[in-house]
């Protein structure tokens, strides 16, 4: 059966990531302990093996390439030098990267990017504007005070958050298209696109890949999956979502399998990255309006040709809950998704019944 990182034993990841030491506090990156999404063979033995590589760290994930034909090992080369180069402009964590550099110039200048950082900001932005702030790009205040990812998180007091919560807003930020330039109008504001950048890296690899000839070919970066064309003997791929409601520390358990081709599958799920105190989980994915962990939900995917809107929209659509969740993505045609509730029940959309084979 092939599979990503996710399919390895977690006390292994668990040491792995002893050896990160800054906090992981991208808003709706799945954190490398539990990615949400593995790829599973399609049940025929396949005469030609594929180019595989697998690296850690960028996009604070582990991501695979897999690919099939001649000119499988310089695509995969080639698309993880775009990755690398995409994380060093839109890493927040990175006092070098343009994303840092906007974040540090917040109330006194504008500063000049290149197209994909305006490309990423004003997606972003969009998605902000269309859920009226449920999903909010600045939320960097909020994420570094819950700082879910770090070795020893708390929950902030109200005062805190408050402080926080005055730092978001997407009405801040200025974008000039003319000039490139991006501004945040207020001392203290950061931007943090990890619930969007890793789509949209994911979108730039399928365009490299394909202009170096590879047809056939699985991209998971953290859980954000593509999937192109047909595996060797013509069989489709099948891409397995795992269960928020599985037992972390036991055995693999699907929600469902999703078959299918030339589309990418990204979920979000308060199981991805999270602590609890007194028996309540605190998750990172923050609710922008109340400063605390979104509650309507326990997990959504969504499925779609894009991977930068299905990234936004994963995010988006966990703390909108299923009716808004629903009433946005009548905005999104061909855009599909599967709800799981905070009572387990599942809800998916109209389309996906029957190309989603559910496990429970």
């Amino acid at each position: 059966m092939l599979r990503d990182g996710k399919g390895r034993r977690r006390d292994y990841v668990r040491r792995l990531l002893a050896g990160f030491s800054r906090p992981h506090a991208l808003i709706a990156v799945p954190a490398l302990i539990i990615l949400s999404i593995v790829v599973l063979s399609s049940g025929c033995p396949s005469s030609e093996e594929p180019v595989s590589r697998e690296e850690l760290g960028l996009f604070d994930t582990r991501i695979e390439i897999r690919a099939y034909g001649r000119n499988a090992k310089t695509g995969v080369d080639r698309a993880f030098d775009e990755l690398a180069r995409l994380h060093n402009l839109f890493n927040a964590y990175d006092p070098n990267s343009e994303i840092s550099k906007v974040n540090s110039n917040a109330g006194r200048a504008p500063v000049k990017v290149t197209s994909e950082t305006l490309e990423v900001v004003e997606r972003a932005l969009y998605f902000a504007r269309i859920s009226g702030g449920a999903f909010d790009p600045t939320v960097l205040p909020l994420a570094k005070l819950w700082n879910v990812g770090a070795e020893n998180p708390r929950v902030p007091s109200e005062e805190e958050i408050r402080s926080a919560l005055a730092l978001v807003d997407y009405t801040k930020v200025l974008v000039d298209s003319e000039h490139s330039t991006i501004f945040l109008e207020a001392p203290g504001m950061g931007l943090d696109l990890g619930a969007i950048a890793k789509g949209y890296a994911v979108d730039k690899v399928v365009s490299v890949l394909r202009r170096n000839g590879v047809n056939s070919f699985l991209v998971n970066a953290g859980g954000n999956v593509y999937v192109g064309g047909k595996k060797p003997g013509g069989t489709l791929w099948r891409v397995g979502i795992t269960d928020p409601l599985a037992d972390p520390s036991g055995t693999e358990r699907y929600l469902g399998i999703f078959t299918g081709t030339d589309i990418s599958v990204v979920s979000s799920g308060d199981y991805q990255r999270y602590f609890e105190v007194g028996g309540v989980r605190y998750h990172h994915i923050l609710d922008p309006k109340t400063g605390y962990p979104a509650k309507n939900l326990r997990g959504t995917t969504v499925i779609g040709v894009s991977s930068t809107d299905c990234d936004g929209l994963s995010t988006t659509l966990f703390v909108l809950g299923v009716d808004k969740g629903k009433e946005l993505l009548s905005g999104f045609p061909g855009v599909e998704a599967i709800f799981v509730k905070a009572d387990g029940s599942i809800e998916m959309t109209p389309n996906l019944k029957g190309r989603v084979e559910l496990q429970r």
